[in-house]
């Protein structure tokens, strides 16, 4: 069970409540007067400032009229915060090994990334918010890692968090890849979609299972 005390809860409800991600999506994208396309839109789509047409990506222009960009933007500081936050209070409740350190990094450098890209909106700074989507990489690997290192520990866990590292790994190849290129909004989804619910299974497990450390500082059994 994940040792830890109020600090360790706090970080599980952080990560909890990073699921909130999921729903204001849905408010914004029903908000636009034009279809919002969930196959070939962007996340990021959402969160554009300006009606009209937009070249995000070379050889690609969408039309775009985002009138809850800000609730958007607004929902990527949120998400990415509570990420970080909750990465940094668990860190004591997992197991101790480089791997786990990684997976660890990974998401709180993801959390920022989604701060970034909720600051620096795409069509109105485009470098910054590239910065902040690349941020997103190390996040997306990050389950993987972690799943492999508590596979003797916690070995249901450790195996979920093993398939959402490589859903959202083959994911981001083929967003990468563009393939198939009709369905670039989804593909996007599905390189970063599982990293955010893998944080909320995380949450669950910590709220669920945590408990103070053993006397002597170790973890519980």
């Amino acid at each position: 069970m994940p040792a830890g005390g109020p600090d360790v809860r706090m970080g599980g409800v952080a990560w909890v409540l990073t699921v909130v991600y999921f729903p204001v999506q849905l408010v914004v994208a029903l908000a636009w007067p034009g279809p919002y396309s969930l196959l070939d839109n962007t996340i990021s789509d959402l969160g554009v400032t300006h009606c009209g047409p937009y070249n995000p990506f070379p050889s690609r222009e969408v039309r775009v009229c985002s009138p809850l960009h800000l609730v958007m933007n607004a929902g990527f500081v949120i998400v990415g915060t509570l990420t970080a936050l909750g990465s940094v209070l668990t860190w004591r409740a997992w197991p101790t090994g480089r791997l786990t350190s990684a997976a660890l990094i990974g998401a709180i450098l993801g959390g920022i990334g989604g701060v970034l890209v909720g600051l620096a909106p795409s069509d109105t700074a485009p470098i910054a918010h590239g910065a902040g989507a690349l941020l997103q990489l190390p996040a997306v690997v990050a389950p993987l890692l972690f799943g492999i290192a508590i596979h003797q520990w916690r070995p249901v866990l450790a195996a979920s968090s093993v398939v959402i590292g490589i859903v959202g790994i083959a994911g981001t190849v083929l967003f990468a890849l563009r393939f198939p290129p009709q369905a670039f909004g989804l593909l996007e989804r599905l390189a970063l979609d599982p990293f955010t619910i893998w944080t909320c299974l995380l949450g669950i497990t910590v709220c669920r299972s945590v408990q103070p450390p053993a006397a002597n500082g170790t973890m519980p059994a």
